[in-house]
């Protein structure tokens, strides 16, 4: 309390406005105890060593949030450090700290005695400080507030709590990730014989050793004191509990060995001393996870679960831990204490009668309910069985099972009560964790009565996807649950108006019920009129989405894009209005913005804070399943009698690690304790990375082909979308890389032709298709970079002297960029931007940009697209009144031109002044969507003559390739006038049609490998290619990358089984993988890779192939550490993208909840399950009514089966389907 006296009326000061918050300070203090009684070394002592935080928060729910954040950092301290397993809960009304709100606790178990040890604490003190302080503030509506607070401490305690579980009778045993030295060395076996050359020998080979080790980071020490025998040394380190002890002696020397002897287990083990460097790191982890399973292994096997006191008591003698039912009520926990004191026994100790039994906490843990029904014969049950799956990272296994459960019990209404109310998860029983101080005696009965038991069933996760947080350098966006996981009612909405409801949390519905809600809608219900709406309803919980129906519809001005109404706009070429838009309007009209029309939100949905979970159901079993239990209680004049109870989702848990910004986040998993204690640090985020794929045609020779010029085909691989994992391809994204990879394919069919004209004009060709460009151009950044830094392409591997390596590509060598954008072909007129200034500088000179787009319209002239172009003076004015502004959408050319103005620069789109398309980066979407087919001839059905639209009501999912294809054509007639090719032989050069058909089906009018032939040839072991989008994540490579790098190599690369008349021959005669692997040894200027074609005859044939496609890292330079170590973040002009690690494994669950609210006085008394079981004299147990679904989901019928509730910690690994790597060193 003196802490507190001490600062808040400082706090009161500083805190004036919601600006202020939060306000979080920290301090390491020695405390005094005035009043003090029993030391206890460590334990209890006068005088102490505490850190000790306080922090204020302008809302609870932050406040919240933090206490548990503080409490697992606090039960790291004691797992991750000192292996000593703690169990984390919520401390008892009558334990918690005075004038708070609740309190949380991480509480350890010592064998040796049957205590328990509370090992550190987090309390959240509310407003009740704040109030008797007048710590107040001036909200955001103006509005005088009292903050919220919370306080949290950890005391040398943990010290004590370390040396009772693991010490011995010899003395310390330390965990080694706390050990000051963790391998002590010592020369043995020297006697009065032992030559001073051996003597020597010895005393040498020890050093070395520990110098071996010093070198890996471990803290090895040797001691040659030669006054004191091996013995006694011996002694005097197990007494200091060093974790190994490494002896050398003249038969180990002899052998090249050295003798480990680990002091917890006393086992010993000889290691070759040229090992050391490998073993002793790997045995020191060995030693602490074995150190934590050991005293693991002795709490669990002194917890007990009772619900009988004669059982209580003699557990309790046992020094058990006792997990028992409780009510919650101060006076319960008081006559358990008296009850339980043991006057027949004295503690010799303290030399008074043994006390009682005490309550350490609530564990938020919760064990399953399951085993304690099916151990109480008495209770009524009916046999049940529910779907289930394995819990898996994100890409678990699609099937359903069915798993028939024994009988369990069944329930009663009750109310269920969130974690951030009770601290502990919904719908489980609540323990409560008992502890004997010695000993027990004849007290107060177990239970009074237990009438209600919530029924839970864990639905399979998988298949599913679901909105992640991401962070940048100021701003954390994306979605996730509280750390305990969202629950709420089901509403299921089909239409806009029941989204409606809402507003006053469907108040018609459900008159009575004042909780959240879990809201099931379809994917496209999710547009610019709904999601500001629920982003800003309170009683919203989470949304689940659930994949649109069979031939259903949206208008054309339906607002679906994620992508903001701005994009890119702070790393942007402009710093003014032509970030935005083509028009000075721009910037103050969200509707005038490049993707105004389109945009859900003007920020982004995907740029939107959105603090609670949204989740893509694909499990078919599961939305059955939400949808019939819905239909059966959430109705209103449901068949099923419910007796006012509701169907509800709960502990829909997509908990985030990372909060605040990028820097904060990197700067914490920097400075994190286990950082500064030399261990690796937590991983709260990582930065978004992926790869370039690149394409170099033919490749320059450094040194051989004088300085080449290059026009580089541009386009990015990555789109915007809510949720990752399961949006399809985004199909602005994928037109574009249809039309290069088609324009490639022509390149790959006419090599002779293209490489004879670059060997004779020094002219080449360049393919960009870079990733991340969604987030502040990541891709293609780190790209220019790159060039500019004279490292790219990257070397495949190091070279010879006398071998040829690729020509570098600087920034200079770049004599024009073309990028293809959004090519959907819903018009026949296609359009060129260009940045004013660029464009007027390059007329100025040498008119490449005019020059390009003339011979890309002589390319297209067969197709009826018209191509216009961009003609407008920087200054604004308008040369032409039928063009548009000469302002540069956003682009991967913003990177270029921003690092050189002057490179010619154009992009090719089906947009004018806005994006055409509104669902260009449509958030989700299936193929079970209506299609537009386009005619095999390729003339027909879209792309005619005039601005041809499709019907309003209608949504593609194919688009017309059309306007792929005349673009594809446009470029490959620029290409061929970039190196040279005579007039005569352009004319006979033509795009593949099979191929284009092929790449639109595959790309575009499916979103799944084995709904395309083509793809499930190439990848024939993989069936999960299409389960994750265009998006760039932090440690998964995207399926997008994957596939086009290898269509790449099919289009561009020459195989084995080449014409042998052509130039190329060299692997003409290699028919295996290890044969065509072995080739890349002996040349550093191409890669050869092993891979099959699906088209080949026999279908699936592999191949040889030769190609000059190569990978380079899509990833920002803000992340490349600097000679410090530290990384550039703050004030990058970078981008600074990271994705947060989730904490747990995603999971959700039914249940059912009461529609009215609960007496509080019940809810803690009566209905006991709530906050923990009544404690009183006897068991008495009623049978009760039930409800439940049939697995066949056809009825519904009598009990809703339970299965437990899980948590794993960890970051969630996405899947990666295997791909073929190009060599690199």
């Amino acid at each position: 309390m003196l802490s507190l006296t001490i600062r808040y009326p400082s706090y009161r000061k500083w805190v004036q406005s919601h600006r202020d918050l939060p306000l979080k300070l920290n301090q390491w203090c020695n405390v005094v105890r005035w009043e003090f009684k029993h030391p206890t070394p460590f334990l209890r002592t006068r005088e102490f060593l505490w850190q000790e935080g306080h922090t204020a928060y302008a809302n609870p729910e932050d406040a919240q949030r933090e206490v548990f954040q503080i409490l697992d950092l606090y039960a790291g301290i004691y797992e991750e450090l000192l292996a000593v397993p703690v169990i984390k809960g919520r401390k008892s009304e009558k334990e918690k700290f005075a004038g708070g709100d609740f309190t949380t606790t991480v509480e350890a178990y010592v064998p040796v005695n049957g205590r328990g040890v509370q090992g550190a604490t987090s309390h959240h003190l509310g407003q009740n400080f704040s109030k008797m302080f007048d710590i107040n503030f001036e909200g955001d509506k103006g509005k005088k507030e009292f903050a919220y607070q919370n306080s949290w401490g950890l005391t040398t305690r943990t010290i004590g709590a370390m040396v009772m579980v693991h010490g011995d009778d010899a003395g310390l045993v330390l965990p080694p990730r706390v050990a000051s030295i963790q391998v002590i060395a010592l020369p043995v076996g020297i006697t009065a014989s032992t030559t001073d050359v051996d003597r020597e020998k010895l005393v040498a080979a020890t050093r070395a050793a520990v110098d071996t080790l010093l070198q890996k980071d471990v803290r090895a020490e040797a001691d040659l004191r030669d006054n004191y025998s091996p013995g006694w040394k011996f002694n005097h380190w197990e007494l200091k509990g060093v974790p190994i002890r490494m002896e050398i002696g003249p038969k180990d020397l002899a052998a090249g060995q050295a003798t480990l002897v680990t002091r917890f287990d006393g086992s010993k083990q000889a290691v070759p001393l040229v090992d050391l460097a490998t073993r002793v790191p790997v045995l020191l982890e060995e030693i602490h996870a074995k150190m934590f399973q050991r005293v693991l292994e002795q709490r669990n096997s002194h917890m007990k679960t009772v619900t009988d006191f004669g059982e209580f008591r003699k557990h309790l003698d046992e020094k058990c831990i006792l997990l028992a039912p409780f009510c919650g009520r101060p006076d319960c926990e008081d006559a358990v204490k008296r009850d339980s004191q043991r006057d027949d026994l004295v503690d010799v100790a303290a030399g008074s009668a043994l006390m009682g039994a005490k309550t350490l906490c609530i564990p938020i843990e919760q064990r399953s309910l399951t085993d304690f029904i099916r151990s109480r014969p008495i209770l009524s049950a009916r046999s049940a069985s529910i779907p289930t799956a394995r819990r898996h990272p994100r890409h678990s296994p699609s099937s359903e099972e069915v798993i028939d459960l024994p009988p369990v019990t069944v329930p009663s209404s009750r109310r269920v009560v969130g974690r951030s109310e009770m601290g502990a998860t919904s719908g489980s029983l609540v323990w409560l964790l008992l502890l004997a101080a010695l000993a027990a005696a004849p007290a107060a009965a177990i239970v009074n009565e237990m009438r209600e038991v919530q029924v839970v069933v864990d639905l399979p996760f998988a298949p599913s996807g679901w909105c992640i947080r991401l962070l940048n350098g100021t701003h954390q966006v994306g979605c996730g649950s509280s750390m305990n996981g969202n629950e709420g009612v089901i509403v299921v909405a089909r239409t806009r108006d029941e989204i409606e409801g809402a507003r006053d949390g469907w108040k018609e519905r459900f008159p009575d019920y004042t909780g959240g809600f879990m809201l099931l809608m379809d994917e496209l219900l999710l547009d610019g009129s709904t999601a500001p709406l629920l982003l800003s309803s309170s009683r919203v919980a989470g949304v689940l989405l659930m994949p649109s129906r069979e031939g259903e519809t949206i208008g054309r001005d339906t607002a679906l894009s994620a992508e903001a109404a701005c994009p890119n706009r702070h790393s942007s070429l402009y710093s003014d209005w032509r970030a935005c838009g083509s028009k000075p309007a721009s910037a103050s009209n969200v509707k005038a913005q490049w993707n105004g029309r389109g945009a859900m939100m003007e920020q982004g949905m995907r740029f939107t804070d959105w603090p609670k979970p949204m989740i893509r159901v694909l499990n078919e079993t599961v939305l059955a399943t939400m949808i019939k239990c819905h239909d059966a209680y959430n109705v209103p004049g449901a068949k099923v009698d419910v007796e006012g109870r509701l169907c509800a989702v709960g502990t829909v848990k997509t908990f985030e690690l990372a909060a605040g910004s990028s820097e904060q986040c990197m700067r914490r998993q920097k400075s994190s304790l286990l950082a500064e204690l030399g261990m690796p640090p937590r991983a709260l985020c990582d930065a978004l990375q992926d790869m370039n794929v690149f394409g170099v045609y033919p490749p320059g020779v450094a040194n051989k082909t004088g300085t080449g010029a290059y026009l580089a085909v541009v386009t990015r691989m990555d789109g915007v979308s809510v949720v990752p994992d399961s949006a399809p391809a985004t199909y602005g994204t994928m037109t574009a890389l249809v039309t290069a990879l088609t324009a490639a394919k022509v390149i790959g069919d006419n090599l002779d032709t293209f490489e004879a004209a670059a060997k004779t004009s020094n002219r080449r060709l360049l393919f960009a298709f870079l990733h991340g460009e969604s987030f502040d151009y990541v891709g293609s950044a780190r790209w220019v970079h790159d060039m500019e830094a004279g490292v790219f392409p990257p070397r495949r591997k190091p070279a010879d002297a006398n071998e040829d390596v690729p020509e570098q590509i600087t920034m200079g060598k770049i004599a024009l960029a073309v990028e293809l954008q959004q090519l959907d072909g819903g018009s026949s007129v296609l359009h060129a931007h260009v940045d004013g200034k660029n464009y007027d500088a390059d007329e100025k000179g040498k008119g490449k940009i005019k020059k390009a787009l003339e011979k890309m319209r002589s390319g297209m002239a067969g197709d009826r697209f018209e191509l216009k172009e961009d003609r407008v003076n920087a200054n604004g004015v308008n040369r032409r009144a039928t063009v548009t502004p000469q302002v540069l959408p956003p682009s991967s050319l913003h990177s270029i031109l921003k690092k050189r103005r002057q490179t010619p620069a154009v992009l090719v789109t089906s947009f004018d002044e806005q994006y055409r398309w509104i669902v260009y980066v449509l958030l989700l979407q299936q193929s079970s969507l209506p299609l537009i087919a386009r005619p095999r001839d390729g003339r027909k059905g879209g792309g005619g003559q005039g601005e041809e639209e499709f019907p309003p009501g209608t949504v593609r999912t194919t688009v017309c390739p059309n306007s792929m294809a005349a673009v594809a054509r446009g470029v490959v007639a620029l290409m061929a006038d970039h190196v040279g090719i005579d007039e005569a032989t352009q004319k006979k050069l033509k795009i593949d049609q099979d191929w284009l058909d092929m790449l639109s089906s595959c790309f575009i009018a499916t979103t799944k490998v084995p709904d395309c032939a083509y793809l499930k040839a190439l990848f024939p072991k993989t069936d999960k290619l299409f389960d994750r989008s265009t998006f760039i994540s932090a440690e998964s490579a995207s399926t997008v990358r994957q596939v086009l790098l290898q269509l790449l190599v099919l289009a561009t690369g020459e195989h084995s089984a080449a014409d042998q008349s052509q130039h190329f021959s060299s692997t003409s005669n290699v028919r295996d993988r290890e044969s065509c692997k072995h080739v890349n040894e002996k040349q550093a200027l191409f890669a050869y890779l092993w891979q099959a074609d699906p088209w080949s005859i026999p279908a699936n044939t592999s191949y040889c192939y030769r190609t000059s496609v190569s990978l380079s890292d899509a990833k920002s330079i803000a992340f490349i550490p600097d000679d410090n170590g530290d990384m550039p973040i703050a004030g990058s002009n970078q981008s600074t993208w990271v994705e947060s690690r989730m904490a747990i494994n995603p999971t959700y669950s039914l249940f059912l909840v009461e529609s009215r609210p609960a007496d509080w006085t019940l809810l803690w008394g009566r209905l006991g399950i709530a906050l923990g079981l009544v404690i009183c004299k006897k068991c008495s147990f009623q049978p009760v009514s039930s409800l439940s679904f049939s697995p066949s989901l056809s009825s519904v019928d009598a009990t809703i089966p339970r299965s437990s509730l899980t948590k794993a910690n960890g970051r969630q690994k996405r899947e990666n389907p295997s791909e073929k790597p190009l060599p690199s060193p």
